[in-house]
């Protein structure tokens, strides 16, 4: 018994010193964002919000952000009368990053895409449409803070 607990007491002083940090706080980010220059489209206003949050003021290194961005649906493969089975979602963006120190200008491409099923139900198949949208987003997102943490 005496020895169930200390492997107890041994095991739970480990999990705590596994101290929990987000990967992409604003602790950990090099630059600030100055200006993000975007065409209205609701793609765009995502990445723009999402690459907003995570820009931190009070630090010298400061970019200029161009964002250009485009959805694509494809029908990836058909049933025998012709209706679409499995389409494909793909999300492109082209940042444009103008850094104030030399004038430097760095265009890079980001693309991410993702199968899914049709649905009789075109509400729900929509619905989730929107949601894997919005996955893409987070994770191309994820890709350009690697990227401008890197600069």
């Amino acid at each position: 018994m005496k020895k169930k607990k200390k492997i107890f007491l041994l095991f739970f002083f480990f999990l705590i010193s596994c101290g929990y940090q987000p990967i992409y706080s604003s602790k950990n980010i090099n630059f600030s964002i100055k200006e993000i220059v975007k065409e209205e489209n609701n793609l765009n206003n995502k990445f723009a919000n999402s690459l907003r949050l995570f820009s931190n003021e009070k630090l010298s290194n400061q970019i200029n952000v161009k964002i250009e961005s485009k959805k694509n649906v494809k029908i990836k493969s058909k049933d025998a009368k012709g209706n679409p089975n499995v389409y494909e979602l793909a999300i492109y963006l082209k940042l444009t990053v103008e850094k104030n120190i030399n004038d430097e200008v760095l265009i890079k491409d980001f693309e991410r895409n993702i199968n899914y099923n049709n649905s009789d139900d075109k509400f729900k198949l929509n619905q989730y449409q929107k949601e894997l949208e919005d996955l893409l987003v987070n994770k191309i997102t994820e890709d350009v803070l690697k990227y401008l943490s890197d600069l």
